[in-house]
């Protein structure tokens, strides 16, 4: 079975039912999976925040699948030690933003988040064979000293 990995951020990206799906290194970015069992295709965005037209391309897939058969997964969204305040918010304002427009779209109960700890990256797979979606987590490591006394 090939794989499609997330190339093109900001948009869903849709792989055909023999195509396993990925994105990597969300950290403070949101991935967001929609899995259609019954067709086999699924869709991916890997977004640095919130985008404008995100509740509008989700209604558009919405009306391209199975929809009792449709299950949906979202991960990243963490927070990092070194982001400013208004970043952190940012973040949590794109989880908030990110939830009520799946769970407006899409059965509750087809719908799967994880939003990152502190200091934490994940990755999204779609694995088709198997059928089923699911994360990893790992630890960021943070140098000890601040990114200015490296250069």
């Amino acid at each position: 079975m090939k794989t499609k990995v997330q190339d093109d951020y900001f948009s869903f990206q849709k792989a055909s039912s023999d195509e396993n799906h990925e994105t990597y290194g969300m950290g403070p970015c949101i991935a967001v999976g929609i899995y259609d069992k019954i067709s086999g295709d699924s869709y991916i965005t890997h977004m640095p925040l919130m985008q404008k037209d995100f509740e509008e391309e989700i209604k558009e897939i919405k009306e391209n699948v199975n929809y009792s058969k449709t299950f949906v997964y979202a991960c990243g969204g963490g927070l990092d030690s070194y982001n400013s305040e208004e970043a952190s918010s940012a973040t949590l304002e794109s989880r908030k933003t990110v939830k009520e427009a799946l769970y407006d779209t899409f059965k509750k109960e087809n719908i799967e988040i994880h939003w990152n700890k502190l200091d934490q990256q994940s990755n999204l797979f779609i694995d088709k064979k198997k059928k089923k979606m699911f994360h990893t987590i790992e630890d960021i490591v943070l140098p000890e000293a601040p990114l200015d006394d490296f250069y």
